[in-house]
């Protein structure tokens, strides 16, 4: 029994010594983000945000991208629904002008983790359908990121054919590349009093 004590003791301090352990030279990660998030400039008001989206008694019932070939929209894709309120506009604003290149940086329009909660959420079904009930009048910033693909074509060499008099034929093949990203589709609109329900088409071409 002692012996097992002995062991147990001395695994522990195995174990101890393991956690505890600093590294003598930790590697430094050279990589540098060519992305910088740019943050808008208004102070986030939660106090505004919340009163904005309290309870109200319409819905906003729409469909999102029905201009798609086959006649329906996107299908199970997550809109947000912001408070248009000075923060949240001055974010639209910066959006509105997409992603800026500046000495080698890449500026993109974010919002901090504590203003994202102030916010509302739903998503489609697969017609591309939406509804946002019980919301109050108001201003109110739409956004849903959508996937998206670039298509490009380049001629690939297969090989050449000979005649008898010197003649050179050269043979290629057409590949496809395609490239797939991410695309964000901001939209406002307004909520009027007296309005049960608000109709919207949303199209994202």
């Amino acid at each position: 029994m002692t012996q097992l004590k002995k062991s147990f003791h001395l695994l522990l301090i195995s174990l101890l010594l393991v956690i505890t352990a600093k590294a003598q030279y930790v590697e430094p990660n050279e990589f540098k983000s060519p992305v910088e998030l740019i943050f808008p400039n208004q102070k986030f008001d939660s106090i505004v945000a919340k009163n904005a989206l309290a309870k109200g008694t319409t819905t906003l019932a729409g469909i999102l991208g029905q201009d798609k070939p086959n006649g329906l929209g996107e299908s199970f894709k997550k809109i947000y629904l912001f408070p248009a309120t000075p923060y949240f506009k001055e974010w639209y604003d910066l959006k509105k002008k997409g992603a800026q290149v500046k000495k080698g940086k890449i500026k993109i329009a974010a919002i901090d983790s504590t203003a994202a909660c102030y916010s509302y959420w739903c998503q489609t079904n697969i017609e591309g359908k939406f509804t946002f009930p019980n919301l109050k009048p108001g201003k109110y910033i739409m956004l849903v990121t959508l996937d998206r693909v670039a298509s490009r074509t380049s001629d690939k060499y297969e090989g050449s054919a000979y005649d008898n008099y010197g003649g050179q034929a050269d043979y290629y093949a057409t590949q496809t590349h395609n490239t797939f990203y991410k695309e964000d589709f901001m939209k406002e609109v307004e909520i009027p009093a007296n309005e049960n329900v608000v109709t919207l088409k949303w199209k994202t071409k």
